[in-house]
């Protein structure tokens, strides 16, 4: 907790400067290598406060209610520091729900009982079962031959090392007629933009830097949408990857198609990309501005009957 403060507090200070800013990233980048990432400080979702985690776990599982998903083996990848989302859907036909991180929670124990309590199938937690550390990243987990019929994640992808390899074993881990749903966003969390700088400010620092800014600490991995829609041709899946949020323009109404979109906004949109892409890495430079302009998607995707 202090030591997120004075992160916080010193990235204030010297936000108004990239260079200090990316020095920052990186000096903290090699602490989390220091000291192991096996371990996750974040309180999100780890039973500290109580109300939000409620709410929120009820958010995020009416996303995947409202897509059909709550029936047989469920797979939720990262899923922070409880099991509330997986009681919400047990609670509306869901077999069994695996959860899946990396990161493992600290956890205040009673509190999570109490809000455990808050669900009438509490004793659904038999049901639930939760696997962690390395053997429990999306990249590594989904190669074990375990099959679902459907897998979601909720702001979990940006953060991997590898959500291609990831999402393609996720693919191969579904069953005939399993589904997935992701929600992935594709902004820079803050590093750059909370200090007022462009939105894709994070997209012109060099690879081998950005590198050790974030993956140690699970930072944004800069993998976009065209990334995405590619894996998901290769894999054979019927799916579909909508926009949630543009550049400059925030979150949509709801998730779009680009041609659903008003023209007005993705002219805006546009404009603000055309103001930074000269200063962006080559790689990034070469995309399509379109693809440059989404900075959240949905990815809804079905595997097809066998």
């Amino acid at each position: 907790m202090i030591l997120r403060k004075l992160k916080r507090r010193a990235l204030r200070t010297v936000g108004s400067s990239t260079l200090l800013t990316c020095a920052l990233f990186v000096a903290d980048g090699l602490l989390a290598r220091i000291r192991g990432c096996s371990t996750n400080d974040d309180e999100h979702l780890s039973g500290v406060n109580l109300e939000d985690d409620y709410i929120y776990s009820k958010y995020v599982a009416d996303q995947y209610l409202g897509n059909g998903l709550a029936h047989g083996k469920i797979a939720e990848v990262g899923p922070g520091g409880n099991a509330a989302v997986a009681l919400h859907l047990l609670a509306n036909g869901a077999e069994s729900v695996d959860l899946i991180d990396r990161f493992q929670f600290s956890h205040n124990r009673s509190k999570l009982d109490e809000l455990y309590r808050r669900f009438d199938n509490f004793s659904d937690l038999s049901s639930v079962k939760f696997h962690v550390g390395e053997q429990a990243s999306a990249e590594r987990f989904f190669n074990s031959g375990r099959k679902y019929d459907a897998i979601f994640s909720c702001a979990v992808l940006e953060h991997l090392s590898d959500p291609i390899s990831a999402l393609s074993a996720m693919a191969s881990s579904l069953n005939p007629g399993g589904r997935m749903v992701h929600q992935v966003d594709l902004r820079d969390h803050g590093m750059f933009s909370s200090a007022g700088k462009h939105e894709l400010t994070f997209l012109t620092i060099g690879d081998w830097i950005y590198g050790l800014m974030s993956e140690a600490r699970g930072r944004p991995n800069r993998v976009l949408i065209d990334c995405y829609r590619r894996t998901l041709s290769a894999c054979n899946l019927e799916f579909r990857v909508l926009a949630t949020h543009l550049i400059e323009i925030g979150k949509l109404p709801e998730p779009m198609e680009l041609d659903q979109i008003a023209k007005t906004l993705l002219e805006q949109a546009r404009e603000s990309v055309a103001r930074i892409r000269p200063k962006l890495i080559e790689r990034f430079r070469r995309m399509q501005v379109d693809d440059l302009i989404v900075s959240g998607i949905r990815i809804e995707a079905t595997k097809a009957a066998s």
